[in-house]
């Protein structure tokens, strides 16, 4: 006991030494806080007697560490700006996508490997070595199927911020020279029934766009770099040659969902579980359950291999359970995947209307402004009231671009609710031992000239050529105006 004792007392004097060298460095020993361990309790929290009290008090911001706009935006200018762009198309895009989705192909290198694994005694796969290359095979189609789509949602983002740039750029321009106009106007000592506070707000409004677009587009810029698996170099863009032309058509929802049906990566995996649920795929399937639907498998029991060799009572029940959980697993995706379809048919056309009715927004008001135009001389119109018309033009024709994007990336949305994306560029469901159907390449084989177009819509590039479909739609108005580049 003595001893126990000499040694807690050594304990307990190296914890002091330890604490005061603490002090020394927190400070807290220096005559100036020399009380302050006081203040702390034995928990090392802070007694309320350390806190100050005294009345609220507001810190005002330092205003003047803000400069004027203008010259804050001079100085962070001087950042380098892009001097070099990739162009690239939606199918480039679309297809490298897929072909460089990370988790698409840490999948199909899995596949393989349970190809490579599960063998018998005879060096040919197993039953549920099968099974379960064939359901990472799927699942990696349906993560390419999902890359493609999340890119080209980012092309054609980068294609609106484009053209939305240069009209922000002819808004500020126009809007400047409409408030010349007016001082000019009070210089002369006329009155205008509006003042130039909307105008001012108008601009500062427009500025502010700007900026969110900028941060948007260099947003969309780093993760289109990281989705395509291209070196992100400073100085270095990419640019989106985007064809915004449309096909005005009602889409075959019906045809649509049945392509969807037979093309979906969920419904392939269900159907491919259905078929094979046996004795020997019982573990595999119970795996694929497990990932698909948690609370389904999450209480089945692992019995030991010497119980179920002596009695198949149980692998017998768990097998009907299984069959009767993944029918009703198969029967519930598919209403679910034919809703999906449906509604995502059903936006494809509603942003036509919406795009519609923009273009006709826009077009009525640019007429106005060329009527403008050729009235001033006959009536009393000032330049001041051109501009301000021209300022009208121009949101509305914001407004139309935004509306045409959003048909396209409703046709996206469409095709890959349908698992259209990752099989135009060849990555197929698969045939044997997750072994693809066509040449797994990062570009892969187009679809014969002579397929038809699955959903009636007509703009994935694979498609468009000799499907007959005209060219001409929606967005004509654009490429007719300059305003689209191709």
């Amino acid at each position: 006991m003595v001893h126990i004792g000499e040694t807690a007392l050594r304990f307990a004097h190296a914890i002091s030494v330890g604490i005061s060298l603490l002090g020394v460095l927190s400070g807290c020993t220096t005559p100036k806080y020399s009380q302050c361990s006081r203040h702390v309790s034995e928990s090392g929290v802070a007694d309320e007697a350390s806190l100050a009290v005294t009345t609220e008090s507001i810190i005002q911001p330092d205003w003047a560490s803000i400069p004027a706009f203008e010259r804050v935006d001079q100085i962070l200018r001087r950042q380098p700006q892009p001097t070099a762009y990739h162009v690239v198309s939606r199918e480039q895009v679309q297809c490298r996508a897929a072909a460089n989705s990370v988790r698409g192909n840490l999948l199909a290198t899995e596949a393989q490997l349970v190809c490579c694994t599960h063998l018998d005694r005879y060096g040919r796969v197993t039953p549920e070595g099968a099974v379960l290359s064939n359901a990472m095979a799927i699942q990696a189609v349906d993560e390419r199927n999902a890359s493609a789509a999340d890119a080209l949602e980012l092309f054609y983002g980068l294609k609106e911020a484009q053209l939305q740039r240069d009209l922000i750029v002819r808004s500020l321009r126009t809007i400047d020279q409409a408030i010349q106009d007016y001082r000019h106007i009070q210089e002369r000592g006329l009155t205008l029934p509006v003042g130039d506070a909307d105008l001012i707000r108008q601009r500062r409004d427009l500025l502010e766009r700007q900026i969110d677009l900028e941060l948007s587009a260099q947003e969309a810029q780093a993760n289109l770099f990281r989705l395509l698996r291209l070196d992100h170099k400073e100085g270095v863009a990419l640019s989106p040659e985007a064809d915004l032309n449309v096909s005005v058509e009602p889409v075959d929802v019906e045809r649509a969902v049945a392509t969807g049906l037979a093309m979906r990566a969920d419904m392939a995996l269900a159907r491919l579980l259905v078929d094979n649920v046996n004795k020997e795929t019982l573990s595999a399937v119970r795996a694929a359950v497990q990932q698909m639907q948690v609370l389904l498998a999450a209480s089945s029991p692992r019995e030991r291999l010497l119980r179920r060799m002596l009695t198949g009572g149980q692998a017998s029940r768990e097998l009907q359970a299984r069959r009767n959980q993944l029918e009703t697993i198969l029967g519930d995706r598919r209403v679910a995947v034919e809703e999906e379809i449906r509604q995502a048919a059903r936006e494809v056309e509603a942003r036509l209307r919406q795009a519609a009715l923009a273009k006709q927004q826009w077009e009525s008001l640019a007429s106005r402004v060329e009527e403008l135009r050729q009235e001033r001389t006959a009536r009393a119109i000032t330049p001041f009231d051109i501009r301000t018309a021209e300022l009208r033009a121009l949101d509305a024709e914001s407004d139309a671009i935004h509306a045409l994007v959003a048909c396209h990336v409703a046709e996206v949305k469409l095709r890959e609710a349908q698992g259209l994306l990752a099989h135009a560029c060849g990555y197929d469901l698969p045939g044997s031992c997750g072994a693809s159907r066509r040449e797994q390449a990062p570009f892969g084989p187009k679809p014969p000239q002579n397929e038809p177009v699955p959903d009636g819509f007509g703009i994935d590039p694979y498609y468009q050529a000799g499907s007959g479909m005209p060219s001409e739609g929606l967005a004509g108005f654009l490429s007719r105006s300059g305003t689209v580049s191709h």
